[in-house]
């Protein structure tokens, strides 16, 4: 044996170098797990949602975002809303008539409110904003 080692060292210091790899490999692993799931809790759930199960819990919910959100954001998503409400309810073409003639209002917008994050009212509101304008 070269260097005077015999068999079983050499496959020792093997298994031993596999296992601090496997072990760096699992310690990756999990870091890259935990910033995953910061990352979703940061940004992918984006905070808590709407609860339009029923009109009162519409608003509690509503309320309680509000309350979790900074000035800036609290005013985009409060002219969102604002801005849904009048999209769907303050127009007079044929089609929104006759898709608001099959909900109550609210009831619609329970709809397409509901599971929602501000984030996601804001960037659906945002949305639509942009197809207007490209008419």
């Amino acid at each position: 044996m070269p260097n005077g080692h015999s068999t079983h060292q050499i496959a020792l210091a093997a298994t031993t170098a596999v296992q601090q790899t496997r072990a760096h490999s699992y310690k990756q692993l999990l870091l890259i797990i935990a910033l995953v799931v910061l990352v979703s809790l940061l940004y992918g759930c984006g905070g808590p949602v709407i609860d339009a199960s029923s009109d009162q819990s519409m608003q509690a919910s509503i309320e309680h975002i509000r309350a979790a959100l900074t000035d800036e954001n609290r005013a985009a998503f409060d002219r969102a809303l604002i801005d849904l409400n009048d999209m769907l309810f303050n127009r007079t073409d044929a089609v929104s008539q006759a898709t608001i003639g099959l909900y109550r209002p609210e009831a619609l917008l329970r709809k397409i409110l509901h599971g929602k994050t501000a984030r996601d009212v804001i960037d659906m509101v945002e949305e639509h904003r942009q197809k207007l304008r490209e008419k």
